[in-house]
């Protein structure tokens, strides 16, 4: 009975697969569903050894090992590929190990379990916008959820999928979304720099990188990279080496800002540049959500939902 009690309390608060329970019971489905059934066929061991897949990824997850967790639930799920439990668990480790392409397939299961999981709109917003369907990717970025840690991540989906579509005022628009949060506006000025220098207007853009600039009197290397990549590509050399030179007196000791110093080269400077938007065929939109989710920026936003801590910054 408290095998039985402890099964149902799985059932009702995890979303149990129901050849898990048969395993949490020690009943193998055959004999549960042939009570006359005398003989063990080889198939009547895989319950308890998915289950065992799925206790393993459950124990790696807590660890933080979530590469480890994604493969057992892969292997769990292989067996079981429509148990809500493991559709989206290992949907989840998919995104936090960057196999996105294995997240892709399961995104829309997990949206039919959970309409407001913003991760799975995110995957399927980087998914259409690689495959040109604009359209498609705007209709799942206005589908994330407003309320929330996820209300941060909107403005920014919808903005550069606005732009994919064309709609640069729309996308323009989005990131004015920015301005009921406390303390948004320099991200909100380095967004739209970038819509306006990917949108080719380069005077508009300056205007936001200037305010950018303004605002942060201690810079990030992510704001001093990007703006003096700019400056680079529009011939103003001088200005972007000075930007480095000021991020590294601010920040002495950084290896990364002293050898792009070292490494940049005395001529023309746009042969230096390394430019976010060399392949305008890409919306900027798939390379910050997937180089986001896979190391740095929207993953404590993606896990916050499932209480799942973040992994160790990477150097």
């Amino acid at each position: 009975m408290a095998d039985l009690v402890q099964a149902r309390w799985f059932v009702s608060n995890a979303r149990m697969p129901a050849i898990m329970v048969a395993a949490c019971l020690g009943v193998a489905p055959a004999f549960a569903a042939s009570p006359t059934a005398v003989a063990q066929n080889p198939q009547t061991a895989a319950p308890a050894h998915l289950f065992g897949e799925y206790l393993a990824g459950r124990h790696a997850q807590q660890l933080r090992d979530f590469s480890v967790a994604a493969s057992r639930y892969e292997n769990a799920i292989a067996g079981d590929p429509d148990a809500p439990e493991l559709i989206s668990r290992t949907f989840l480790m998919e995104v936090c190990v960057g196999h996105f392409d294995r997240a892709r397939a399961l995104a829309l299961k997990e949206l039919k379990l959970d309409p407001g999981d913003a991760v799975a709109e995110l995957v399927l917003v980087v998914d259409r916008l690689k495959a040109g369907d604009a359209v498609g990717a705007l209709k799942h970025a206005s589908s994330l959820p407003t309320d929330g840690v996820h209300r941060f991540i909107g403005p920014f989906a919808l903005a550069w999928t606005r732009k994919a579509a064309g709609d640069l005022a729309g996308a323009d628009s989005a990131l004015q979304g920015l301005d009921k949060f406390n303390g948004f506006q320099p991200l909100k000025s380095f967004q739209l720099g970038l819509l306006y220098d990917f949108a080719g207007k380069p005077d508009k853009a300056q205007q936001y990188f200037d305010k950018a600039l303004a605002a942060n009197e201690q810079l990030n290397w992510r704001l001093t990279d990007a703006i003096a990549n700019f400056y680079d590509r529009h011939g103003r050399g001088p200005e972007a080496k000075a930007l480095y030179q000021r991020f590294v007196q601010q920040n002495t000791g950084s290896d990364l800002a002293m050898s792009v110093i070292a490494l940049r080269p005395s001529t023309k400077s746009s042969s230096f540049s390394n430019s976010l938007f060399r392949d305008r065929s890409e919306v900027p939109v798939c390379a910050i959500i997937s180089r986001a989710a896979s190391g740095e920026r929207l993953l404590p936003f993606c896990l916050a939902r499932r209480s799942i801590h973040e992994p160790a910054s990477r150097s």
